[in-house]
């Protein structure tokens, strides 16, 4: 015999002399019509294809089948099932789309063209996420001229490598780069040993504002007689610097140019100066790397831009 073959059932009569039915020869022998019977082999249905993904990516389990096409498979991951009909291929593969979290699969049930199969097999898809890192902190030096950029990563799977594009670093937590150069921007990607990355982390401009500020000076005119000095008082109290900054003072005829400077605040006269001609103003410089705004106007109360000054 043979699955799938056409079989019959009959009756027949006869007498071979002792009661038997087995004589082919007898006359009187009487086959009946015949019931056809068709044995079919039990198909089976096994799953496969445990895995591990990236949250938004797809799973695809293979499942293996026999018997006769077509096929029908009922899965479900212990939530939600799904009916697969018409299948004509002995390996089907069934796609989960995109799931948010891990899951065991199984097969409910089968069967193909003629009979319920033999079920067996299950498949768990493992979701990994990649991993997150906290808000970048951006550190600027105390010369205004170039920062560092931090960000703590958690999550995947440590440790992480961080890529500027042309240099790796390893890290299982905290990251910082280099120094860069303030005026420009950064641009990093991380990723952790799922591969479930890249995480971008980038900020196209960074500017390290100067935070100079110059203290203030007694603004109370004064005349001075002979060479002087002339000497003012200064109120450091609101003043700030940059960690390259220095301060110095100068004496100016209104237009913050320099006619003389000084590391404090004390001038005498000098030969660029003409007693009683000049209304001079005598304030601070600051710090040598700034450039400031000139004005062309004598102010007579002392303030110019930036400062107030004292008047001499």
């Amino acid at each position: 015999m043979t699955y799938g073959d056409v079989l019959h059932f009959g009756d027949r009569g006869s007498d071979d002399g002792t009661g038997g039915v087995n004589d082919q020869v007898d006359p009187c022998l009487a086959v009946a019509p015949g019931t056809p019977v068709i044995f079919y082999e039990v198909p089976t249905a096994t799953l496969g294809g445990t895995q591990e993904i990236c949250i938004g990516e797809n799973a695809v389990l293979p499942i293996l089948l026999t018997g006769d096409s077509p096929w029908t498979v009922e899965i479900t991951d212990g939530a939600t099932s799904e009916t697969i009909t018409g299948i004509n291929s002995t390996t089907y593969n069934y796609t989960v789309v995109a799931p948010q979290s891990t899951a065991t699969y199984t097969i409910v049930a089968s069967n193909d063209e003629h009979c319920p199969a033999v079920i067996s097999g299950t498949a768990t898809v493992t979701v990994n996420l990649p991993p997150v890192n906290d808000a970048a902190e951006v550190t600027i030096n105390s010369t205004n001229t170039g920062y560092v950029v931090c960000f703590k990563i958690s999550g995947g799977v440590p440790p992480y490598t961080v890529t500027n594009g042309a240099t790796v670093w390893v890290v299982d937590s905290v990251f910082c780069s280099n120094e860069l150069p303030c005026g420009n921007g950064y641009y990093f990607e991380y990723d952790g040993a799922n591969g479930c990355g890249p995480v971008i982390v980038t900020e196209p401009l960074v500017e390290c504002a100067c935070t100079t500020t110059g203290g203030e000076l007694d603004p109370t005119p004064q005349e001075i007689c002979g060479t002087g000095p002339a000497v003012v008082a200064y109120d450091a109290t609101n003043q700030v610097l940059d960690g390259d900054d220095v301060v110095d003072f100068m004496i100016h005829n209104g237009d913050n140019v320099p006619i003389a400077t000084n590391t404090i605040p004390s001038f005498s006269y000098t030969g660029l100066l003409t007693y009683g001609d000049d209304l001079l103003h005598l304030g601070p410089d600051r710090e040598q790397r700034r450039q400031r705004e000139r004005r062309p106007d004598r102010s007579m109360s002392g303030d110019h831009p930036g400062y107030p000054g004292g008047v001499l």
